[in-house]
């Protein structure tokens, strides 16, 4: 059975209507601009969401190993916790990618749709599971709360991103 897949979101970043005005204005591609962005945000987000999926457990700690073998202490997640790591697979398999072609855009503060989106996560499908809980595991949250403390920081370097960009096309064209 194919494991279920996060339900993506949108989120909607207000405060960059002016850049885009200024580098419309300027004549410059948009989707350069977009997809730096996108790119840096990307890259911003899949190293919070390694860093909370790197904290120590705080639940009961127990013995792994096989019989007779040399036993292993590991500390679990208590619920409401971000999972712990046990060998690293989820954290290892969190990525970032910007997808769209050339001449698509972000999405316009006329309401325009844009076509160039960036995507942050895993395909390990456990990890719907941990975020989500399931009847017999209380939820272990891990993804929306970062993405979502993470916000003002997602805000920043789009705007930053932006004015970098705005900057260094300026300097070309004199």
């Amino acid at each position: 059975m194919p494991s279920p897949a996060f339900k993506s979101g949108n989120i909607t970043l207000i405060g960059v209507e002016g850049f885009m005005d200024t580098i419309k204005r300027m004549g410059l591609e948009v989707d350069g601009a977009s997809r730096e962005a996108l790119l840096k945000i990307g890259v911003h987000l899949e190293r919070k969401l390694k860093q909370r999926l790197s904290r120590p457990g705080g639940g009961r700690t127990y013995q792994t190993g096989k019989k007779g073998a040399r036993y292993k202490f590991r500390k679990s997640s208590a619920p409401g916790q971000p999972p712990a790591v046990d060998k690293g697979r989820l954290r290892n398999s969190i990525t970032h990618n910007v997808t769209g072609r050339p001449g698509n855009r972000l999405p316009d503060p006329g309401g325009g749709k844009g076509r160039i989106k960036a995507y942050v996560g895993t395909n390990v499908g456990y990890g719907y599971f941990l975020e989500r809980g399931t009847r017999y595991v209380l939820p272990r949250p891990w993804f929306y709360i970062t993405v979502q403390s993470q916000m003002n920081s997602t805000r920043r370097i789009l705007r930053t991103s932006l004015k970098d960009y705005i900057r260094r096309e300026a300097r070309k064209r004199k």
